[in-house]
Parts: C-alpha cells; structure tokens; sequence
C-alpha cells in the first residue's frame, strides 16, 4: 500500500498475539531504553540509602517522627514505582489471554 505523501509510515507494532497450549495471549513488550533504566536504578538506589536513613532516624528524634512516619509511607510509594518500571522493562513482557466473548 502506497503511502499519501506528507505521511510517515507506521512503525511496527510492539504487541503479538501467540498461542500457548491451545490458549492466545495478547503479549505486549516494553521498550527498554537503556538511559532510562540506568537512570531508575541509579535513582532507585539513592532512593533507598535515603530511605534506609530516614528509618534509623526516627528513633533518635521523637519530635520529627510524625514527619518522618509521613514522609517514609511516600518514600514506599516513590520506591515500589520505580522498583515496578526496572522490572517491566526488564522482564519479558506483559502477557494477558485473549477475551473470549
């Protein structure tokens, strides 16, 4: 098929259907580009020094623990986000089976 000009081709998809023991799944791959996996790990594991240090803070000053008690349960979330965006873009894909309607 002819492409009308001004148009860019379409870049192939990053989705496939397979067959697995008689079932399809949709399978969909993550890009993995490597300056933003080098920079979530690098991230993930200052992250985690920081948070590691926060942790033996709270002990030591009762009057900053309420602060501190806070400001882990964000550092939980910030961490399991960039924990789960290294493991997507390493691991081997999503998989899902395909509906059955």
């Amino acid at each position: 098929m002819a492409t009308a000009p001004g148009f860019e081709p379409l870049p192939s998809a990053r989705y496939s259907v397979e067959t697995i023991d008689g079932t399809p799944w949709i399978v969909a791959r993550a890009a993995r580009n490597w300056f933003v996996l080098l920079f979530v790990g690098f991230w993930l594991t200052m992250w985690t020094i920081g948070g590691l240090v926060a942790m033996t803070q709270a002990p030591i000053d009762p009057s900053a623990r309420g602060f501190l008690l806070v400001w882990l349960v964000f550092w939980a979330i910030g961490w399991l986000w960039a924990a789960s965006t290294v493991a997507l873009r390493l691991g081997s894909g999503g998989r899902s089976p395909a509906a059955r309607w």
